[in-house]
């Protein structure tokens, strides 16, 4: 019954592509993580994560983690290798089928070491800064090396180049609607920058000019 009712609610909006949207890049791809640390009724964490391109959604998704983390660290770095997954498959499809050759945008902070040698990797948002420095860190100390190996996935997309991870205020983080509930004002602002007002079309009749 929620579910029909915020469909009721929100069936005048859409995903609108070609238009800037404040506080995002406007680029061919780019992608946002995010989780919610323990929120299950078993403890486990939800990852939820979005691609953008050119103002639109392009892909998304929330789920619940398949192992426990042990802190909200652990969450966002399990969430970012999923995220990655879905990264590697879009910068592919954006670079082989619509012939893009640079999907890299330019933002603030520091440079990873690919990028010191030249790789325009695809940008992740993240607004946790330990999971930042955990994908860049190849060194298994003692807050990682429990991690299941199958989540040090973005690890090694970060050393090649494919992609890398950069800070967000998460306040502006829009992953964040995807794995936990939130205060009204915050979902909708978040969600005012995934979906917009439908605008209205001209019914055109038969005979009528562009039928």
């Amino acid at each position: 019954k929620r579910i029909m009712r915020y469909l009721q609610g929100t069936k005048n909006l859409c995903i609108r592509f070609g238009q800037k949207v404040a506080d995002m890049p406007f680029c061919a791809l780019h992608g946002n993580v995010d989780a919610g640390w323990g929120d299950c009724e078993d403890f486990r964490s939800t990852t939820g994560y979005n691609f953008i391109s050119w103002g639109g959604a392009i892909s998304w998704r929330s789920v619940k983690q398949k192992s426990t983390a042990l802190s909200s660290c652990e969450a966002e770095y399990m969430a970012a290798s999923e995220a990655a997954k879905e990264g590697v498959w879009c910068t592919r499809l954006f670079k082989k089928d619509f012939g893009y050759d640079d999907i890299s945008i330019v933002t603030y902070g520091d440079l990873s070491e690919k990028e010191f040698h030249g790789s325009k990797p695809l940008t992740i948002f993240e607004d946790n800064q330990g999971t930042i420095h955990l994908s860049r860190n190849p060194v298994s100390h003692r807050s990682s090396k429990h991690i299941d190996i199958r989540y040090h996935f973005v690890r090694e997309r970060v050393k090649d180049g494919s992609l890398v991870l950069k800070k967000i205020d998460t306040k502006l983080n829009t992953a964040d609607i995807f794995t936990k509930v939130t205060r009204r004002v915050t979902f909708q602002f978040l969600r005012g920058k995934l979906l917009f007002p439908r605008k209205p079309q001209a019914v055109r009749k038969p005979g009528e000019p562009g039928f």
